[in-house]
Parts: structure tokens; C-alpha cells; sequence
């Protein structure tokens, strides 16, 4: 996109703000009496919106949630979200906490710094609100490096080296529970909204504030809920715990793999006797660091060490496990590295192939969801 055509993007962001803001005083702030209400067994939707922003902004999301089934919550008192991302998480869930919560749990759909203030809320009393995940879009999850060009504490605080944002974005202990939504071009947040481990959707619609009524960002947010709500509600509050004490039937598979990529593409293994593409890796064993057990993975599928120091950690995928029980879940691991020579298969591969997100239907669930977040993240086509 050239200079030209981001500067029409920043001009229609613009107009899209005025007209919704224009639009939440002409129309009111009235929550509609029949959000209330949803179909049985499914979550609430707890809207959160950005920065000087009124509930409003999010009411097309809202409105075709509500029409998917979800009953829609809207927390009054946060004014223009205008107070600090911890106090008004720790207000968010002051008041969350005086409703009796939906035995569906709840879903956060959030707009820019509501993102931030759901995240925080989620590592910090996720479990006692039942809180099963986060949608955002256009969620600054690095900060904006334009934050340092503006007066004022409130935009100020969107700097990538503000206190909170850091730490948001060390904790990346809930990410695999978030979908983050954005376009190829937002005004507000430079660098972009893709999230490590998240699950990330990129939408033809470029902006920050036009993409809230665009109908893919609909589409993508509905879609997102639809996917949090079908995962199994592993969150379980203080109380239940003390009831019982039972281990689960079928808990997670710890897994650790490494993504080594070459020409936009990643490389991934046919196991022998199977008919399905999987990351090098394996299962991390009693003691093993996940790195240390990815490594160890590599060498005996692919034959080929690691270049010391070119190790680190991409992301985790949470998903069902393939040829498990339902509601078994697999957790990965994901390293990114640099081979030591050239891969070949082993006694336990009979094939390695570069693969890119062409590749998909080729994948078990949890390969599919690496190739979308290497994709995500522009490592591979």
C-alpha cells in the first residue's frame, strides 16, 4: 500500500469515528431490553470498547451476535475508557463480579484498548468469572510507536515500552484463548495486532475504526466467538476445584515442535504408516524442557541439529489432539531455528516436505493451526 492510499485510509478512519460518535449521542446509550436474553447453553458476550469510545462502536458485532444466540452484556461506568488498562480491568471485574455469571461463561469482544483490558482481565480473574476467551480487533498487543507523537497520558500509555504493555506481552499464558482480528493496514497501530500463539485473522479491510461495521470483520468476529464457544470450558472456579479433586479424563498432550523454514515455506514429515503432515516434534518427557525436547525431536525425524542460539519460542497451539478422544486436547509448542544440514527422513519418517497454508487439508488440527499462525506472522505463503 503506497503513501497515497494510506493517507485515504487515515482520512475515512476518521470520518468512520465522527459518524459513530455523532451516532452514539444522537442515538443514545441505551443498551436494547432483548441483548439480555440468548439461547440456552451458550456464552455471554461482554462487549469492551477502545479508547475514548462509547459501547456503540461495537453494536454491529453486537447485533449479529445476538442474532447467532448469544445474549450480549454491556458494562456501564467505563465511561470513554479513558482510566489506565489495570484500573479499569480491576473495575471490569468489580462489576462482573456483583452479576451471577451465564453457566455457559462468558466471551470478551473488544475493540483497540479493550483488547488490552480483556487480556488483563483474563490473566488476572479469568477463572473466578468464567471468562472462556477474547475476541479483539485492532488490539495493540506490541503498543503503537506513535503513541510517543501525542499529548496526553491516555494515548501516551500505548507506547511499545509502557509498563503494561510490556508485561502484557511477556505473559503470553492465555494467548492461545484469544483470536485477534485486524486488516492489512491500521492507522492507529503501525506495527499490526498479530499475537503469539493467538489465533490470528487478517481481513481484507483495512483501518481501525471502518473495519468495526465491515461486514468480513462481522463475519470474522462471529466466527471467532463460534470457535471459542466450541472448545471444551476447561476454566473451573476456586470452589469446583475444592470439590473435586479428581484428575481430568483425558488431559492435555505436552508436545514440543520446531518450525525451520526455507523460501516461505516450513518443513513438515510424513510419519510411516500415516497419511497426514506433522510438524518435527514429539512429546515433551518427565524433565525435558520444551526446547530441549524439540531439539531432541529433530534429531530423530529429521536428522539435523539445531544451530546453537538460533533457538526460540514462535507460539503455542491448543487443539484437539488428532486420533484422540473428543475434548483431548494437544498442546504444542512451537519453536522457530536453523538447521545444522540439510533434512532427511529416519527410521521413524518416510517423507519431509516444505509445505505452505496450500497444504492445509494435509494436516492434523494442530498442524493446521501452525501453518495459520506462521502465516500469521508473514513466515510462510
Amino acid at each position: 500500500m503506497n503513501l497515497l492510499d494510506k493517507a485515504g485510509v487515515w482520512a475515512l478512519d476518521y470520518l468512520d469515528a465522527a459518524v459513530l460518535h455523532v451516532r452514539a449521542v444522537a442515538g443514545g446509550w441505551r443498551v436494547p431490553a432483548h441483548y439480555a436474553h440468548g439461547e440456552p447453553g451458550k456464552p455471554t458476550i461482554v462487549l469492551i470498547p477502545g479508547v475514548y469510545e462509547r459501547w456503540n462502536f461495537l453494536k454491529p458485532i453486537a447485533d449479529r451476535l445476538w442474532e447467532d444466540g448469544y445474549p450480549i452484556s454491556i458494562v456501564h461506568g467505563l465511561g470513554y475508557n479513558l482510566r489506565p488498562i489495570v484500573e479499569t480491568s480491576d473495575r471490569l471485574t468489580a462489576a462482573l463480579s456483583r452479576v451471577r455469571a451465564n453457566p455457559a461463561g462468558r466471551i470478551i469482544v473488544a475493540h483497540s484498548k479493550g483488547g488490552l483490558v480483556g487480556k488483563h482481565l483474563m490473566l488476572s480473574h479469568s477463572d473466578d468469572l468464567g471468562v472462556r476467551g477474547l475476541v479483539a480487533v485492532c488490539t495493540p498487543f506490541a503498543g503503537s510507536r506513535y503513541a510517543k507523537y501525542v499529548l496526553g497520558q491516555t494515548l501516551r500509555a500505548f507506547s511499545p515500552t509502557n509498563d503494561t504493555i510490556v508485561l502484557l506481552g511477556r505473559n503470553s499464558s492465555v494467548n492461545a484463548e484469544i483470536v485477534s482480528i485486524f486488516g492489512p493496514f491500521d492507522p492507529h497501530v503501525p506495527d499490526g495486532s498479530v499475537l503469539v500463539g493467538a489465533t490470528n485473522v487478517q481481513i481484507p479491510v483495512s483501518g481501525h475504526f471502518r473495519i468495526l461495521h465491515s461486514a468480513e470483520a462481522i463475519d470474522a468476529a462471529a466466527d471467532a466467538v463460534r470457535l471459542l464457544a466450541s472448545r471444551p470450558d476447561t476454566r473451573v472456579t476456586a470452589s469446583a476445584v475444592q470439590k473435586t479433586a479428581q484428575p481430568t479424563e483425558h488431559p492435555d498432550i505436552l508436545v514440543a515442535a520446531v518450525a525451520l523454514l526455507r523460501d516461505r515455506h516450513v518443513l513438515m514429515v510424513r510419519a510411516r504408516g500415516r497419511d497426514v503432515l506433522y510438524m518435527p516434534g514429539g512429546k515433551i518427557d518427565e524433565g525435558e524442557s520444551p526446547a530441549d525436547a524439540a531439539a531432541r525431536e529433530t534429531r530423530e525425524e529429521v536428522s539435523v541439529g539445531l544451530v546453537p542460539g538460533s533457538v526460540h519460542e514462535l507460539f503455542t497451539v491448543v487443539t484437539q489432539a488428532h486420533g484422540e478422544p473428543d475434548g483431548r486436547q494437544v498442546r504444542m509448542v512451537v519453536f522457530g531455528g536453523k538447521a545444522d544440514a540439510e533434512p532427511q527422513p529416519s527410521a521413524e519418517v518416510s517423507e519431509v516436505h516444505w509445505v505452505t497454508t496450500a497444504d492445509i487439508d494435509r494436516c492434523p488440527p494442530a498442524g493446521a493451526e501452525v501453518l495459520r499462525q506462521l502465516a500469521a506472522l508473514d513466515l510462510i505463503d
